[in-house]
């Protein structure tokens, strides 16, 4: 659909009527309304190009999805549907979906620019105390959001957290675990990495639902904490075995400076029992009453 060089000119195409700005179930049509200013970086599902919508100017981030993908026709179609449902959520803490649709048999994805870098990226060093708690502030605030809305991101890994020009941190790519759970594929498959931050109860079969969300938030506030995820292993099955039956060790072992009251904090999120973990609503009460460093 996009690609370098003069091709690149011709960008993704046409609107719809549904949506916040014409989230699209369909194909894209005819036309040139984006500019190509450049490729942003390419991940195992989706090519990034940063591109300027014509008619307004603004930047966007426009995602295409890579080959195989397309021609999964049940992926395809559950990627369509579900991602369309996040391009109506408007909030802070959310990066701003704006549209998904096809063009020439490729489906693509528009979403706010954010120029800011992973969090990936800045788990390399240690955080401060004030740095995790407004990490864990922004990601529970936009769970909440999300969950009252009756909504499961399914995804909660530190590459979906992306921080804007201003540094606020905004969750990405809503939708995509629903499309992979409703089209019968393994997440872990695909992006080994989400075995790491993969719920027992999902391990078992069990339907995406918050309280998994809850405990990857879990493991990547162990993460910040330990400097290590709780479980690992040689294979994604291995990990799930892990996250299924072993308890996880105090992040203090692996660093002595780790505060106590969120080292409580993981561990409760860490629950094995989905009944047992914070809601996020009720998590962003507790971080109301964690005392600045």
């Amino acid at each position: 659909m996009l690609a370098t060089g003069r091709d690149d000119r011709r960008g993704a195409s046409g609107r719809d009527k549904t949506g916040r700005n014409g989230a699209r179930n369909g194909k894209a049509g005819a036309g040139s309304r984006f500019e190509v200013l450049g490729r942003a970086g390419e991940g195992t599902l989706w090519i990034v190009y940063r591109v300027r919508e014509r008619a307004t100017g603004e930047v966007l981030a426009l995602k295409a999805l890579k080959g195989a993908f397309n021609r999964h026709p049940r992926f395809s179609v559950a990627l369509l549907t579900s991602c369309a449902q996040w391009c109506n959520q408007d909030f802070p803490d959310l990066a701003s979906a704006r549209e998904i649709g096809q063009e020439d048999g490729t489906l693509f994805f528009t979403v706010e620019w954010l120029p800011g870098g992973s969090l990936e990226t800045r788990l390399n060093r240690s955080l401060t105390r004030d740095e995790i708690v407004s990490v864990l502030r922004s990601a529970a605030s936009a769970l909440a959001f999300l969950h009252e809305k009756g909504l499961t991101h399914g995804d909660i890994r530190p590459r979906q957290f992306i921080f804007d020009g201003a540094g606020q941190l905004k969750l990405t790519d809503g939708g995509v675990a629903e499309a992979f759970a409703s089209a019968g594929l393994a997440l872990a498959d695909v992006q080994p990495d989400a075995a790491w931050y993969l719920a027992p109860e999902r391990t078992q079969g069990a339907s995406l639902a918050p309280p998994a969300d809850i405990y990857a938030l879990g493991v990547l506030l162990y993460r910040m904490l330990a400097g290590r995820v709780p479980f690992d292993g040689p294979s994604p099955v291995a990990i799930a075995l892990r996250h299924r039956s072993d308890a996880a060790l105090p992040p203090s072992q692996f660093n002595p400076r780790c505060p106590s009251d969120l080292e409580q904090l993981a561990l409760r999120l860490l629950e094995k029992d989905p009944e047992r973990r914070a809601s996020a609503a009720s998590l962003l009460r507790l971080l109301d009453k964690i005392a600045p460093e």
